[in-house]
C-alpha cells in the first residue's frame, strides 16, 4: 500500500466518523425535543387541572369517559411530526385471506349491533385501523375493537384465538381471530352513535 492509498483510507475513515457523529447528534436532538415536548404537555395538563374543579371535571370527561380518537391524534401528529403510522406494511407482518371479507350466511339485529352466522370461522378486519381494545364486553363476550381511519370503531365480538395485539396497525382482511361457535357480533360506532352495517358488509 503506497502513501496515496493510506491517505485516501484515512480520509474515508474520518468521513465515516464525521457522518456517524452527525447522525448521533441528530438522534440525540430528536430524542431531546420529544422528551421536552412530553414534559411540557404534562406540566401544562397539571397546571390546567389544578386551577379549579371545573377544569378537573372537563379533563376527566374528555380523557377518561369518552372514547379516545386515535384518528384525530394521528392527523395532528402527522401535521407536526410526520407520519406516525407506517405507509407500507412489510411483507410477512400481517396475515391476510383472499375471500374479500367475512363469510356469513345470515345477519340479524343484536343489541347495538348485529349477529352474523358465519360460514367460515375466520374473522378478518373490514377496514384498515388501529386495535384500541381487546377484552370482554357485556353481551358480546371476548371483543376486539378496531378504530378505522375514518374514526369508526368496529367491534368484533365473540372472537377466540385472537391474533392481533393492542395498538397494532392492521390492514383490511388481516386475520383478527376466530368466531367462537361460528357466531360473530359486529358493532359500528362513531362518536357514541351506532351505525348500520350496509356500507361495511358488502
Amino acid at each position: 500500500m503506497d502513501n496515496e492509498e493510506i491517505i485516501k483510507s484515512l480520509r474515508h475513515n474520518k468521513n465515516k466518523r464525521v457522518s456517524s457523529n452527525i447522525l448521533k447528534s441528530k438522534y440525540i436532538s430528536f430524542l431531546f425535543t420529544r422528551t421536552l415536548l412530553a414534559i411540557i404537555v404534562i406540566l401544562v395538563s397539571a397546571i390546567y387541572v389544578n386551577m379549579n374543579d371545573k377544569n378537573l371535571k372537563n379533563y376527566k370527561e374528555k380523557l377518561f369517559e369518552k372514547s379516545l380518537s386515535f384518528n384525530k391524534i394521528s392527523k395532528s401528529y402527522n401535521k407536526v411530526f410526520g407520519d406516525v403510522l407506517p405507509l407500507e406494511i412489510e411483507k410477512g407482518t400481517t396475515k391476510t385471506v383472499f375471500n374479500d371479507g367475512l363469510s356469513y350466511s345470515k345477519i340479524d339485529k343484536y343489541e347495538n349491533g348485529f349477529k352474523l352466522d358465519m360460514t367460515s370461522n375466520a374473522v378478518t378486519s373490514l377496514y384498515d385501523g388501529i386495535v384500541v381494545f381487546i377484552g370482554n364486553k357485556d353481551n358480546y363476550k371476548n371483543t376486539v375493537i378496531v378504530q378505522g381511519s375514518d374514526g369508526v370503531d368496529i367491534w368484533y365480538g365473540n372472537v377466540s384465538n385472537v391474533s392481533v395485539t393492542l395498538y397494532d396497525y392492521i390492514t383490511k382482511d388481516t386475520i383478527i381471530g376466530e368466531a367462537a361457535d361460528n357466531t360473530l357480533y359486529l358493532v359500528f360506532n362513531k362518536e357514541n352513535e351506532y351505525l348500520g352495517y350496509e356500507e361495511y358488509l358488502k
